[in-house]
C-alpha cells in the first residue's frame, strides 16, 4: 500500500474534537476561521484552554510502529463499511429537514409568543395604582383606582372587520304580545343616540302607531336608518309589519304614512316579494325564511326595484299571496329595444345562505338566468369581486349556452362599499366595473392574498380582561356638581370592581404561524394552493399595508449571566434582571466595580487601594461593604469567607476539614484586594452620619437599619429623613436583582459578582468574550415583537392613567373601561414599526436594521433572508476584527461563507443547515430534579464551606449548590432527564459542567443555538443497522414524530456551545475506526459525531458543487450575490399577486450534478438556472476577460428566456378624483389623451393584451378643478410610462383599501431573450457578460456533433481557482451519458479525482474531459483539446435592458440647466473627475470640451470690456452695459461661451456682495 493512498490518508488523518476537524478539514484554505492560539484567546478575553478543557483540543498522536499493509479486500471492505454508514447519516439528516422547516425557528419563535409568552408577560406585570392628582370634597377624601389586566386573548385568526354594519342583527326569538314589547321612543333615547337621524340604527326598539320619522325610523332626510318594529299596526315612521312580524329595511316614506301593502307567503322557505307603491318611492323587497323562526337578517337596496335579501318571522295567519319574482333591471332611456344579450353584462353577487334555505338559493338563480344574467355562487363566508380579465376589446359580451360571460374570471376576495351596476356603455363594449358588495353581519376570514391586493395589514385583535378596583373614600362627601348634593352611591371605604373585556389593539401576525389561516398544520381544504396562496412559500413574514416584510434575526449578548469586562483598568461584573411588566422602567442591571486608585470615586474616599463599588439603577454608588450588611451580612470575615476562597483540591475529608477549622481555604491575594473595601466603607459611613439629622442615629456602627438608612440617602430622588429607611428596603428589593428571591441568596450572588473581579484583576479569568455564541442569545420574530409590545403596552398604561385622573381630579363617575383604552397605540405602533424599521431592542433602546423587505428574486433568496442573522452595531461605534472573523462557536452553527464583503463582512451572517434556535423550556423539572438530588438552597449555605461545593445555575441564576462527589451523578440525571422529558421544550436542555471552575450550568432559556449530533458509546455510534430497521418497522405519522424517535432512542442529541466544549466529537466514520482498531499514544474516547462535515454550510452554500475545491472568494460571491441575483421561479400564484416587480425563468432545470444536502432538502425549487453545455476556449476573441459566447440558436430554442413583470399602483387621492378615460378637453390632456382611446376603457382601465410604452396612459384618472365655477372642468392626472418602461397588459386590478379608497393595479409583463451585454454566472462565481452571440454553424463542435451552449475563457481559472467548476463539468459529462445519480458533496473522502476520471472513463471519454472540436467557420481541427461537459449556469438579474443609457437631448435641470441624472427622464451619462482625468492624460482636448461644455450647460452672455461685467440685454434685444452708466459701443460688449454653471456662480456671488470682473479678449 502506497502511503498517498486515499483509504490510507483517510484514516490517518488527524482529527479530534470540533476545533482540530476545523483546521484539518479544509486542504484550500477556504473557510478562513479565527484558531488562536491560547496567548491570543487569553490577550483577547477568551477563558484559557488548559487541564481538561485543553485535553479536548490536542489531536491524535502518530501510530506506534509502521502502518499496517491493507489488502485490497480489506481496502474494499472499508469502502463498503464506510458507504453504508454514510448512507444511515444521511438517512437521519433528511429525517431532521423533513420535520423542521428551513424557517422553523421565526414561526416557532412568533408562536411561542402569542401562545405562551404574552400571558406569561401578563401574568408577571403587576397592578398599576391612579390616583387623583387633586383631593375633592371632605378634607383627606381620596379615590384611587387599580387596574390589572388577565385573560388575554389572542387566538383569532385575521379577519376583515364588518364596518358598514346597517342592518341590525338578531337571532332567534320568543314573540311577546304587542302591549308588553309596545314602547314609543323618547327624547332621552334621541339624546343617548339610541335611534338617531341619519345614523346606523341597530336597536331592539319595537315601535307603536303613534311613531314617525323623527323617532329615528323611515326618515325621508335619512333613509339610511333602520328598526325592528312589532306594533299592531305600521307605518312608514314606526318600523314594519303587523303584530308578530319582524322587519328590518330601508325605505323612503313621508312622517306617518305607510300606504304599503305587505304581500306576504306562508309556506317556509317561499319567496316574499313586497310592493310599496303609497308614500314612498316604490323599492321591491324579497324576503325567505320559515315560520315562526329567523335565521338571517335583512339587507337593504340602494336603488327603487332592486333586489333585497330578507327574512320573514311570522307567527300569524296571513292569506297565500305569492307574487312572481321579476327582476326589474334599470335600462338606460338611449339603449331601450336592444337585445338583452348585448346590454347585461354579468352580475357577480353573493349572499347569505341558510343551509335550511337552499330551494332560495335554487330559484334565485334560474330566475336570474331567465332574464339572461347569472348568479356568481361563491363561499357566503366571503364577500367577493369580480375581476374580469378582458383579452382584448369586442363589441359585446360572447356568452355560452349556460347564459355565462365566456370572459376569463378572476374573483378576489375583497369587499367594497359600491352595489352592482348593470350598466353598459352605449357602443355595447364590455366596461370593467366592480361586481358587488356584500352586507354581512359577522366579520369574514382575511387571507394573505387579499392582504397583499387590498394593501391591508394582516394583523389579529388582541382582547383581555380588564379588571378595575374602584377605591372609595372612607369618608362621605358632597358631590360637586350641578345635580343636587347626595351622598355616595357605595358605603364608606368600599371597593367597586369592574370587569370588562375590552379590545388591546391589533398584532401583526407571521403568515403559516398558528394565527394564519394558512399554518403548517392545516388541512388539505385548508391548504394554501386553495386560497389563491403560493404553495412553496415558507412563511415566517408579515403583510404590513400589503408589503411582505420579515424581521431578522438580532445577536444580542446574554444579559442573564454575570459579564466580565476590563474598562481601561475599571474591572466590571454586569448583571441584567429579566424584566417583568411594561415600559422600560423594569430594566434592572447591577454593576460591581473594582477602581482603581488613581480613579476618584467620590470624595468620600479615603483609600488608595483598588476599592469596591456597587452600581444600582437610580442610587448613587454605594460601598461594597454596606450592601452586604444591608442583606444580613454584617461580618467581614463571613463577607471574606464567601468571597476569597481558594478551588476545591483533591483531598481527603480530614484535610479538607483541617483547612476549614484553620482558615486555610482562603485567598490571600484576594484578601488583600477586599480588605481595603471593608474599612473605607466605615469611614465612609461615618463622614456620612456627619451630614444626617442628630435625632435620626447616633452611632456609625454597621447595622441593617443602618445601612438600610444609607442607601435610601444614596437615592437621586433625595427622599425625607423619616422615609429613608423605608425607601431603601423598597431599592433592595425592586432595584438589586429582582429575580432573586431571598436576601441571603442575594448576597451570595453578590460574592460571586465580586469574586469573578478579583479573578479578572488577579489575571487567573480573562473578560468574558463577546464574541463567543454561548454568550449570545438570538432573538428572533417572536422575541422582537415581545420588546415593542412591551413599550406599546406602556404608553397604553400611562394613556389610561391620564384619562383616568380627569374624572378622578373633577370627582365624576368612572366611565365604561373602553374608554380609557386606546386600542390604536399598538395598532398604530406596529405598523410605524415595520414602516420605518425602528424597534425597540433587549435593552429597551431604538435599533435599525431588523425589519427589511421581503427579497422576492427568487426561492433561494427569499429562505436565505428569513435565516439571515445580524449584529447589531450602532453607527458611532467602530468595530474590531475579532467581531468579524469566524469563531469556533459558530462550527455547524454559523455559515462561514455567505457574508456580505465591505463593511458588513462578518457581521452579517446565515444559519447552518441544522442550526437550531431554542425555545424558552419549563423549568419546573429542572427544578424538581435539583432538589431530589442533592441540591441545596443558597438560604441554607454557610460561608465557610462554599469552597467545597459546586454552585448551580439555572438560566444565569445561582439557584443552590451540590457536593462536589455528587456532582457527575447530578449531570447524568439531568442528562437522562433530557432523553426521556416530559416536555418536548426539554430535548433543547443544555448542561454544562465545568469541573475547573466547578460550575454546573442548566439552560433551558429561548435563543441558545444547538445542532443535532450523532451518540457516540466505546467509539461506535448508537445509529446501527438495527436502530435503522427498528425505525422502518415502526409506523410514524407526522414528520417531527419520525425525528423525535431518534432523540428518545438516544441516537441524536441536540448540543449547545457551552456544552460542545466538554464533547470529544468525531468528524469521520474514520476517526471512530481508528480509535477502535488502532494503537494510539492515549485512549481516546469519543462522545458524539458529525452527522456529516457539510452541514456546516448554509442554504446558498450547500447547493455550491465541490465547494472545497473552490476560492474562499469564489465560493462568497456564489452564495451571498449570485445565488440570490438568479432568476428563477419566485412564487407559483402569480394571478394572485401583484408585486412591484418580478422576474421568472421559462424552462428551469434541476442541476445534473447535485450535493446530498439538496437530495436530502427535496426542494428542487430552489434551482434557478439551466444545464448548459460549456467549453473553455479562446474563439473569436469575443470572450476575452468575463465576456462569454452564447449559442443563437441555444437561445431561439428557449434557453434562458425569462419573464419581467412590473406593476403600476394608482388610487383615487381625494373624493374629486375617478378613475375614467381622460379626453382632450380635459386640462393636462391634449394630444397625449387621444393614444389613450385605443389603450384605455371607459372606466380609465386598458384592456389586457394591448400594448404600453412610454408616455403612454396606464391607468386613466380624471379630478374635478375646483378652480372653476361651473365645477365641469376636469384635469387629467392620469399615470404614464416613463421612459425604458413597457410592456404587454397582464393583469388589471381593482381593489380598496381600509379607508374605502380606490385602487387600481396594472401588471405589464415583457418577454427577454439574452442578449450581448446580460450577465451570467455558473455556480462557482465564474461570472462573465454575453460577449458575442453565433449563430451554432459559427461554433466549434466535437466528434459527435455537440455544440457548445457557452463558451468561456481558460483564463478565468488561474487566477480565480475554481476547480470546482472543472469537477462539476467533467461529473455532469459522465452522469448526461450514463444516466446515473452522481453526487459532489463536499468533504467526502470518496470524491476524488480519480473517482471522476473513472466515472469519465466508464462513459467513453476522455479521462480528463477534453476533446477533439472542429471550427465551425472553417470545418478543421482545432489544435488544443478542448474541455466541455454540462455546467449549471444561471442568468443574472442584470441586463442591457435596464442599464443601457442614451441621450440625443432631453430634460434639464431648471437651476443648473445641466442634464438630469434619472434614467427614465432620458437623463445624462455622469462625466466625473476620474473620467475628465483620462482624457486629460490622453491629451483628448476637444473631446473633454465637448463631453462637458457642449453637451452639458452651454451658454453665452456678453461681457463689457470697460467694467468686465455682465452685460445686460434689453428689449431690443441690444446688449446695453448696466454698471458703467454711460453709453457703450455695441464693439466694447463682446459675446463670450461660458458654461452655465459659471454663470449661476457669478449671480450668486454678487448677491453677496462680491463682483467678479472676467477679462476678454478677441482671438
Amino acid at each position: 500500500m502506497e502511503p498517498d493512498d486515499p483509504v490510507w490518508m483517510e484514516l490517518d488523518s488527524p482529527t479530534s474534537g470540533p476545533q482540530t476537524s476545523q483546521n484539518g478539514l479544509n486542504p484550500g484554505n477556504s473557510f478562513p476561521l479565527r484558531t488562536p492560539s491560547t496567548a491570543s484567546r487569553v490577550a483577547r478575553g477568551t477563558p484559557s484552554t488548559s487541564g481538561e478543557q485543553a485535553s479536548a483540543l490536542k489531536t491524535f498522536g502518530p501510530m506506534k510502529g509502521k502502518p499496517p499493509v491493507l489488502t485490497d479486500e480489506e481496502k474494499a471492505e472499508i469502502y463498503k463499511r464506510h458507504e453504508a454508514e454514510d448512507e444511515r447519516r444521511w438517512f437521519v439528516a433528511k429525517s431532521f429537514f423533513d420535520a423542521r422547516s428551513l424557517v422553523a425557528d421565526h414561526i416557532t419563535s412568533f408562536n411561542n409568543f402569542v401562545g405562551k409568552g404574552i400571558q406569561k408577560m401578563f401574568d408577571e406585570s403587576e397592578p398599576f395604582e391612579v390616583q387623583p392628582e387633586t383631593a375633592y370634597g371632605v378634607e383627606g377624601g381620596i379615590r384611587k383606582v387599580v387596574i390589572r389586566f388577565t385573560d388575554i386573548e389572542l387566538n383569532r385568526k385575521p379577519e376583515v372587520e364588518h364596518e358598514d354594519r346597517e342592518i341590525s342583527h338578531h337571532t332567534d326569538e320568543v314573540a311577546k304580545p304587542a302591549d308588553e314589547m309596545a314602547k314609543p321612543a323618547t327624547p332621552d333615547d334621541l339624546d343617548k343616540g339610541k335611534y338617531s337621524k341619519g345614523g346606523k340604527v341597530s336597536a331592539n326598539w319595537l315601535a307603536n302607531t303613534e311613531s314617525n320619522g323623527d323617532a329615528g325610523a323611515w326618515d325621508s332626510e335619512t333613509p339610511e336608518a333602520s328598526v325592528r318594529g312589532g306594533a299592531s299596526t305600521s307605518a312608514a315612521g314606526g318600523g314594519a309589519w303587523g303584530e308578530d312580524d319582524t322587519v328590518v329595511g330601508k325605505g323612503k316614506g313621508k312622517f306617518g304614512k305607510s300606504g304599503s301593502k305587505w304581500d306576504k307567503t306562508m309556506k317556509p322557505n317561499d319567496v316574499l316579494y313586497a310592493d310599496q307603491p303609497g308614500a314612498g318611492d316604490g323599492e321591491s323587497v324579497v324576503g325567505k325564511g320559515k315560520r315562526g323562526q329567523s335565521f338571517t337578517s335583512w339587507e337593504k337596496t340602494t336603488k327603487p326595484n332592486e333586489v333585497m335579501f330578507a327574512d320573514q318571522l311570522t307567527n300569524s295567519e296571513a292569506p297565500n299571496q305569492q307574487s312572481d319574482l321579476n327582476f326589474d333591471l334599470d335600462i338606460p332611456s338611449d339603449v331601450a329595444g336592444k337585445d338583452l344579450e348585448d346590454l347585461i353584462p354579468k352580475i357577480s353577487a353573493s349572499m347569505d345562505e341558510d343551509p335550511a334555505t337552499e330551494g332560495w338559493a335554487q330559484e334565485k338563480a334560474s330566475t336570474t338566468n331567465a332574464a339572461n344574467g347569472s348568479v356568481l355562487d361563491e363561499d357566503p363566508d366571503s364577500p367577493v369581486i369580480g375581476r374580469r380579465t378582458r383579452r382584448s376589446k369586442r363589441p359585446k359580451l360572447d356568452l355560452n349556452d349556460d347564459g355565462e360571460d365566456k370572459f376569463e374570471e378572476f374573483i378576489m376576495k375583497v369587499p367594497v362599499k359600491e352595489n352592482p351596476a348593470a350598466e353598459c356603455p352605449a357602443n355595447g363594449e364590455p366596461t370593467y366595473k366592480e361586481c358587488g358588495k356584500e352586507i354581512r353581519e359577522a366579520n369574514y376570514k382575511l387571507l394573505p392574498v387579499e392582504a397583499r391586493l387590498r394593501g391591508i395589514t394582516y394583523s389579529s385583535p388582541i382582547y383581555a380582561k380588564v379588571t378595575m378596583e374602584v377605591h372609595h373614600p372612607r369618608t362621605e362627601y358632597q358631590r360637586k356638581d350641578k345635580a343636587s348634593s347626595s351622598t355616595p352611591k357605595f358605603d364608606s371605604g368600599q371597593v367597586q370592581v369592574i370587569e370588562e373585556r375590552v379590545l388591546l389593539g391589533r398584532i401583526p401576525v407571521m403568515v403559516r404561524s398558528s394565527l394564519c389561516h394558512l399554518a403548517q398544520n392545516t388541512s388539505s381544504e385548508d391548504s394554501p394552493r386553495e386560497h389563491g396562496d403560493c404553495c412553496l412559500d415558507p412563511g415566517g413574514y408579515f403583510i404590513i399595508k400589503g408589503s411582505e416584510k420579515v424581521i431578522v434575526a438580532q445577536e444580542e449578548r446574554n444579559g442573564h449571566r454575570v459579564w466580565l469586562s476590563n474598562n481601561k483598568g475599571v474591572w466590571i461584573a454586569n448583571y441584567v434582571s429579566r424584566r417583568k411588566g411594561f415600559g422600560n422602567y423594569n430594566y434592572q442591571r447591577t454593576l460591581v466595580k473594582l477602581t482603581p486608585p488613581t480613579k476618584k470615586i467620590s470624595a468620600l474616599q479615603t483609600s488608595f487601594w483598588p476599592l469596591f463599588t456597587v452600581v444600582l439603577p437610580g442610587i448613587d454608588p454605594i460601598p461594597l461593604a454596606l450592601l452586604f450588611c444591608a442583606l444580613g451580612v454584617k461580618s467581614d470575615r463571613e463577607i471574606i469567607q464567601m468571597i476569597c476562597y481558594k478551588d476545591s483540591q483533591k483531598k481527603s475529608e480530614d484535610e479538607l476539614d483541617k483547612m476549614r477549622d484553620e482558615m486555610l481555604f482562603l485567598d490571600p491575594e484576594m484578601v488583600q484586594i477586599v480588605a481595603p473595601s471593608l474599612k473605607d466603607a466605615d469611614n465612609q459611613l461615618a463622614k456620612s452620619f456627619s451630614d444626617w439629622d442628630e435625632n435620626s442615629y447616633q452611632t456609625s456602627k454597621r447595622d441593617v437599619d443602618i445601612a438600610l438608612y444609607y442607601i435610601g440617602s444614596r437615592s437621586v430622588k433625595k427622599p425625607d429623613p423619616d422615609e429613608r429607611l423605608k425607601h431603601g428596603q423598597e431599592l433592595l428589593k425592586k432595584k438589586f436583582l429582582p429575580h432573586v428571591e431571598g436576601e441571603r441568596s442575594k448576597a451570595y450572588f453578590l460574592s460571586y459578582m465580586a469574586r469573578l473581579i478579583c479573578l479578572g484583576y488577579l489575571g487567573r479569568r480573562q473578560p468574558t468574550d463577546r464574541d463567543d455564541f454561548k454568550n449570545k442569545r438570538l432573538e428572533f420574530a417572536g422575541e422582537v415583537i415581545s420588546h415593542q409590545f412591551r413599550k406599546l403596552m406602556g404608553h397604553v398604561q400611562n394613556t389610561m392613567r391620564k384619562r383616568i385622573q380627569k374624572h378622578l381630579g373633577k370627582n365624576q363617575d368612572l366611565a365604561s373601561i373602553e374608554k380609557y383604552v386606546e386600542d390604536k397605540l399598538i395598532t398604530r405602533g406596529f405598523r410605524n414599526s415595520f414602516s420605518s424599521g425602528n424597534w425597540m431592542g433587549h435593552d429597551m433602546m431604538k435599533n435599525s436594521g431588523i425589519v427589511f423587505d421581503l427579497k422576492r428574486g427568487n426561492p433561494i433568496s427569499t429562505l436565505c433572508q428569513l435565516r439571515e442573522l445580524r449584529q447589531y452595531v450602532p453607527p458611532t461605534v467602530k468595530v474590531g476584527e475579532d467581531a468579524r472573523h469566524p469563531t469556533f462557536s459558530q462550527w455547524g452553527r454559523v455559515c462561514p461563507i455567505d457574508t456580505p464583503d465591505g463593511e458588513s463582512c462578518g457581521l452579517v451572517k446565515n444559519m447552518a443547515l441544522t442550526g437550531i434556535i431554542s425555545s424558552a423550556g419549563t423549568e419546573a423539572p429542572v427544578f424538581d430534579a435539583l432538589e431530589s438530588n442533592g441540591v441545596e438552597s443558597l438560604e441554607d449555605l454557610s460561608s465557610n464551606t462554599i469552597w467545597r461545593v459546586t454552585k448551580v445555575f439555572v438560566n444565569g441564576t445561582w439557584v443552590g449548590v451540590v457536593q462536589l462527589n455528587r456532582t457527575k451523578s447530578l449531570v447524568k440525571v439531568l442528562r437522562t432527564l433530557r432523553k426521556k422529558p416530559p416536555t418536548a421544550d426539554l430535548y433543547q436542555m443544555e448542561v454544562a459542567y465545568d469541573a475547573l471552575r466547578r460550575e454546573l450550568h442548566v439552560s433551558t432559556d429561548a435563543g441558545r443555538v444547538l445542532r443535532p449530533l450523532l451518540v457516540v458509546k466505546k467509539n461506535k455510534l448508537n445509529l446501527n443497522l438495527d436502530v435503522v430497521k427498528h425505525y422502518t418497522s415502526e409506523k410514524m405519522g407526522e414528520p417531527h414524530e419520525r425525528f423525535s424517535w431518534f432523540l428518545q432512542k438516544n441516537v441524536i442529541e441536540l448540543l449547545g456551545v457551552e456544552e460542545e466544549e466538554k464533547a470529544l466529537i468525531a468528524l469521520h466514520g474514520a476517526d471512530l475506526e481508528r480509535a477502535r482498531h488502532f494503537q494510539l499514544k492515549k485512549n481516546v474516547k469519543f462522545s458524539h459525531a458529525e452527522i456529516h462535515p457539510s452541514l456546516i454550510l448554509g442554504l446558498s452554500a450547500s447547493v455550491i458543487p465541490f465547494p472545497h475545491r473552490n476560492q474562499s472568494s469564489r465560493n462568497l460571491f456564489q452564495a451571498h450575490k449570485h445565488s440570490k441575483q438568479a432568476i428563477g421561479v419566485y412564487v407559483t400564484n402569480l394571478a394572485c399577486r401583484a408585486d412591484t416587480s418580478g422576474q421568472h425563468l421559462f424552462y428551469p432545470q434541476v442541476q445534473l450534478v447535485k450535493t446530498n444536502i439538496v437530495n436530502c432538502l427535496q426542494k428542487d425549487e430552489i434551482f434557478s438556472g439551466q444545464n448548459a453545455i460549456v467549453a473553455i476556449a479562446c474563439y473569436t476573441g469575443y470572450n476575452q476577460e468575463d465576456s462569454i459566447i452564447m449559442d443563437q440558436s441555444a437561445l431561439d430554442r428557449g434557453m434562458f428566456r425569462t419573464q419581467h413583470y412590473r406593476t403600476f399602483k394608482s388610487e383615487e387621492r381625494s373624493d374629486h378624483e375617478t378613475f375614467g378615460k381622460p379626453s382632450a378637453s380635459d386640462e393636462n390632456g391634449g394630444p397625449r389623451a387621444l393614444r389613450s382611446d385605443q389603450i384605455l376603457e371607459e372606466d380609465g382601465l386598458p384592456y389586457i393584451g394591448c400594448n404600453i410604452g412610454m408616455n403612454d396612459v396606464i391607468v386613466g384618472k380624471v379630478a374635478k378643478n375646483a378652480e372653476t365655477s361651473d365645477g365641469c372642468r376636469m384635469t387629467d392626472t392620469s399615470t404614464r410610462l416613463k421612459a425604458h418602461e413597457k410592456g404587454r397588459v397582464e393583469q388589471v386590478i381593482l381593489v380598496q383599501d381600509e379607508e374605502g379608497r380606490k385602487i387600481a393595479k396594472v401588471k405589464l409583463r415583457e418577454t427577454r431573450i439574452p442578449q450581448v451585454g446580460d450577465k451570467f454566472s455558473s455556480m462557482h462565481g465564474q461570472k462573465g457578460v454575453v460577449g458575442m452571440v453565433f449563430t451554432q454553424e459559427d461554433l466549434p463542435f466535437t466528434q459527435e456533433g455537440i455544440v457548445p451552449d457557452i463558451i468561456i475563457n481558460p483564463h478565468a481559472f488561474p487566477s480565480r481557482q475554481t476547480l470546482g467548476q472543472m469537477c462539476e463539468s467533467a461529473l455532469g459529462k459522465a452522469r448526461a451519458k450514463r444516466g446515473e445519480q452522481l453526487f459532489a458533496t463536499p468533504f467526502n473522502p470518496a470524491s476524488t479525482v480519480e473517482s471522476i476520471t473513472d466515472a469519465l472513463h466508464q462513459s467513453g471519454y476522455n479521462g480528463w474531459g477534453t476533446e477533439t472540436m472542429y471550427n465551425g467557420f472553417t470545418g478543421k481541427a482545432m489544435e488544443a483539446k478542448i474541455f466541455i461537459g454540462s455546467t449549471f449556469y444561471q442568468r443574472l438579474t442584470h441586463m442591457v435592458e435596464d442599464k443601457i443609457k442614451y441621450r440625443s437631448r432631453g430634460h434639464v435641470h431648471p437651476l443648473t440647466r445641466q442634464p438630469v441624472s434619472d434614467r427614465k427622464r432620458h437623463g445624462g451619462v455622469k462625466f466625473g473627475e476620474m473620467e475628465r482625468d483620462c482624457l486629460i492624460a490622453h491629451g483628448a482636448a476637444a473631446t473633454l470640451q465637448e463631453r462637458t461644455f457642449h453637451l452639458s450647460d452651454y451658454h453665452e452672455i456678453h461681457i463689457c470690456r470697460g467694467c468686465k461685467q455682465m452685460a445686460h440685454m434689453g428689449v431690443d434685444r441690444i446688449p446695453t452695459c448696466r454698471f458703467c452708466k454711460k453709453d457703450k459701443r455695441i464693439e466694447e460688449i463682446v459675446k463670450v461661451e461660458i458654461p452655465y454653471a459659471c454663470k449661476l456662480l457669478i449671480q450668486e456671488l454678487q448677491s453677496m456682495g462680491i463682483s467678479v470682473g472676467l477679462d476678454t479678449e478677441v482671438m
